[in-house]
């Protein structure tokens, strides 16, 4: 019913939508959400970037999901306030987001803390390394080496990023 009502340009589509996101519990809520953000409803954006500034990590993603279906400056605008969020999952899916489905370029020390990081078994972490590589190939090598840990030159970590480092652009 919601994705219906955000296929459906018409005022009295985006109050019920709208009215919806505070009555509605997960995960009806976060449907509630992506129909906002396919509406491209310019009332849409405040409770998308408000989400995002304060909603549980599942109304993130799903905010996160509806300016990518709103698309266009206005979501990328509202998506680059969270480039340097301190929560590295939220910060990835953020990038992500801006990067690969609203193609805005990608700046390489976005995701430089999140490389830093020693957990380095993440899901985030593996495709933070691809990120850099594919979408800044003229800044890979020299962001990807920055991050290497030169008291642990043997570890599995810096085995992963001098495996994309011979894959990038431009590589020694």
């Amino acid at each position: 019913v919601y994705s219906a009502l955000g296929r459906m340009p018409e005022p009295r589509s985006i109050d019920a939508l709208l009215d919806s996101v505070t009555r509605e519990t997960s995960p009806v809520r976060e449907a509630v959400l992506v129909a906002l953000g396919t509406s491209k409803s310019s009332r849409a954006l405040p409770v998308l970037s408000r989400t995002l500034d304060e909603g549980n990590a599942e109304l993130r993603a799903a905010a996160i999901s509806a300016l990518i279906q709103f698309g266009g400056p206005d979501a990328v605008k509202a998506l680059l306030q969270h480039v340097d969020s301190q929560d590295w999952s939220f910060r990835f899916h953020v990038v992500h987001a801006l990067v690969e489905k609203l193609h805005h370029p990608l700046n390489p020390e976005w995701l430089v803390p999140i490389l830093m990081c020693r957990r380095h078994n993440s899901r985030e972490w593996l495709d933070s390394l691809s990120l850099v590589r594919v979408w800044s190939p003229d800044k890979a090598v020299s962001v990807l080496l920055s991050c290497v840990d030169y008291d642990v030159p043997w570890s599995h970590r810096n085995s992963w990023i001098l495996h994309q480092v011979k894959s990038a652009k431009g590589a020694p």
